[in-house]
């Protein structure tokens, strides 16, 4: 999975710890998005933590937007999984 991007929501709950740590041993960037996170939970190069609370519309845009700067190919993958949900207007270059 290296050269490979995953958003992970609850990426420090009980299931979500376990798909991070399971994404990061692949060697995937992973950017984990909880209520309370830190990259001390997982201390690998290729994690990164967004404390953000998703039950509010603007924050899951912000989190989203975030992650999409941060990697090019990102708004692609998004615009197919996106489920039920606009795409944030910036995403569309």
């Amino acid at each position: 999975m290296k050269n490979k991007v995953v958003l992970i929501t609850g990426a420090n709950g009980g299931l979500g710890t376990s798909i991070t740590r399971s994404f990061l041993v692949t060697g995937a960037s992973v950017t984990g998005v909880s209520n309370k996170i830190s990259a001390e939970e997982f201390p690998q190069p290729n994690f990164t933590p967004v404390s953000a609370d998703l039950t509010k519309a603007s924050t899951v845009n912000d989190v989203v937007l975030a992650a999409a700067t941060s990697e090019p190919d990102l708004p692609h993958r998004l615009e197919r999984a996106y489920f039920g949900h606009d795409v944030p207007s910036a995403l569309h270059r």
